[in-house]
């Protein structure tokens, strides 16, 4: 009597084990999970993350529709109409780093008009965190030293598509300009390794770029090892818009108007290897403000070469 009051529990626990892993991913993807998962998620810092919907199933990949991102003390803002990714709950069971490829539709990147006030530096002020006394970076007697932080890109599998994004720069009277469009990338990570492929509209110009990344195998090391390798090429890029970009986030950059030709590579290794090769035109080129003072500079053609 009692093994079969045994088998029957152990049946009707079987049971419920199986309908609890047939609905998990209706489960996470249930409005009360999401609203749990945000409101963790906007406790960690500053912005704000919004979320309409998120789906995944044991073989459907995950898709996060209509998700936005603001972080009101610095105006940036990021908003796309769907991610979603190809891999299931099944496959990220079996294989947890390796994330297969996420497709990003439509990202509206839309950067602050002006940069927030500066931060108060000095010791004692307010925001500033207070110095370390000297020596307490080195680890007491006895003491067994930090070991290396892996990074933990070194252990991911990535294939990243970002189709028809935006980048818009913000303005006092609220309407936006248009900084660059129709922005499509492609890029691999793999055992630290990054290969990408980059296009984008500015103006009524074009800019690619394509390369690779060695990423560093340790952290405490970061600049030291970093690999880059990679190739510029821009034709007839209007530089009022990347100016004005740029002088949103510092208004030292000088405004003004020009386009630009030409293509660069670029190779650097570490902190003290930097090789720049390749050729710029510059066409009604004329600068003012920002750093140059009362200077305005007017170019009818400037040719800059790099070797």
């Amino acid at each position: 009597m009692a093994r079969k009051k045994r088998k029957i529990i152990l049946g009707v626990l079987s049971a419920c084990l199986l309908v609890l892993i047939a609905a998990l991913p209706q489960i996470l993807s249930s409005k009360p999970v999401l609203r749990m998962v945000l409101e963790r998620v906007n406790r960690l810092g500053t912005g704000r993350l919004v979320v309409r919907d998120l789906e995944i199933g044991w073989i459907q990949g995950i898709r996060i529709r209509d998700i936005s991102w603001a972080d009101p003390r610095t105006g940036l803002r990021v908003r796309a109409d769907l991610i979603s990714g190809d891999r299931g709950l099944f496959a990220l069971a079996a294989a947890p780093r390796n994330f297969g490829v996420i497709r990003i539709a439509a990202p509206v990147v839309t950067l602050p008009h002006s940069p927030g006030p500066a931060a108060a530096t000095g010791p004692g002020r307010k925001g500033t965190p207070p110095s370390p006394p000297p020596g307490s970076d080195r680890p007491e007697t006895g003491q067994e030293p930090v070991r290396p932080q892996l990074p933990v890109w070194d252990r991911l599998i990535l294939n990243l598509e970002i189709e028809n994004g935006t980048v818009l720069t913000a303005r006092p009277a609220g309407k936006s300009r248009v900084l660059a469009r129709e922005i499509n990338l492609t890029g691999t990570m793999s055992a630290g390794t990054v290969q990408y492929r980059l296009g984008a509209g500015v103006g009524q110009g074009r800019i690619r770029a394509d390369g690779r990344v060695n990423l560093p195998a340790r952290l405490d090391s970061f600049f030291d090892t970093l690999v880059v390798s990679s190739r510029i090429q821009v034709e007839q890029l209007a530089m009022a818009p990347i100016l004005s970009g740029l002088g949103s986030l510092s208004g030292r950059v000088p405004q003004g108007r020009g386009t630009v030709s030409g293509e660069i590579k670029i190779h650097l290794a570490g902190q003290e290897s930097l090789d720049l090769n390749g050729r710029l035109e510059a066409s009604d080129l004329a600068l003012a403000g920002g750093f140059l003072g009362a200077d305005q500079p007017r170019f009818r053609r400037l040719v800059l070469l790099v070797d």
